[in-house]
């Protein structure tokens, strides 16, 4: 997904998304929460983030292993490896404002530059390896506050719309002191209610994915 720097009309997402039966299941509690922003949701499975889950995993553990080893001679995994090494000490919003600072320092590289395939959503240690887009920096920092002991289940990455500049954006959410957080690779912390102006489009989290049916963007500041 192109997210900011270019526009990423309507037909494009639809033509990026794959979708495929699946069985009710149940929400977590910040998913349910999100998905409330609508008057109705939907399962909504979608290709790339199932591929991205699975390689969240795998760099959770080849990071894990690159921590119990001493000293780690995975050049790959070392960087996530130390940096939660350095931020392991911090707690709630501390530690919410020190993972988003950390990876917003990295330079926004669009899908097509750099001979990356479209919509290609990269894994958190390709991430520290050559940047990325929107989605890009919401998978990393999953990884990163997931190995600081945030609970999976208070996490989601929400897909949002500016309706104003036609444009789709990612960033994360995290409940943090029962209030949804989130970090954003374009600006610093702030509460959900701050996005009043965009419309919140899909919620992906590590159960499932859903599709929010309407649009009513005034009512994220209903979701806390």
């Amino acid at each position: 997904m192109v997210c900011w720097a270019q526009p990423l009309g309507a037909a494009f997402l639809i033509a990026c998304l794959w979708i495929v039966p699946a069985a009710a299941q149940p929400r977590p509690m910040l998913a349910a929460r999100l998905a409330a922003l609508a008057e109705s949701s939907s399962l909504y499975p979608l290709a790339s983030w199932d591929s991205a889950l699975k390689r969240i995993e795998a760099d959770r553990i080849r990071v894990e292993e690159c921590r119990a080893a001493g000293p780690c001679r995975d050049i790959l995994a070392k960087p996530m490896a130390d940096l939660v090494a350095r931020f392991s000490g911090l707690e709630g919003q501390k530690r919410l404002l020190a993972v988003n600072r950390h990876f917003n320092a990295f330079p926004y590289i669009p899908d097509r530059a750099g001979e990356r395939p479209s919509d290609d959503w990269a894994s958190p240690l390709t991430f520290l390896q050559r940047s990325g887009d929107c989605e890009d920096y919401a998978i990393a920092k999953y990884l990163a506050l997931r190995l600081l002991g945030v609970a999976e289940e208070d996490m989601a990455i929400l897909i949002l719309r500016d309706s104003a500049r036609q444009l789709d954006h990612a960033v994360l959410v995290v409940e943090e002191g029962g209030a949804p957080m989130v970090l954003d690779n374009l600006r610093g912390l702030a509460p959900l209610e701050a996005y009043s102006d965009f419309q919140p489009l899909f919620v992906l989290t590590s159960e499932a994915s859903w599709r929010l049916k309407s649009h009513a963007p005034q009512r994220l500041a209903e979701a806390r």
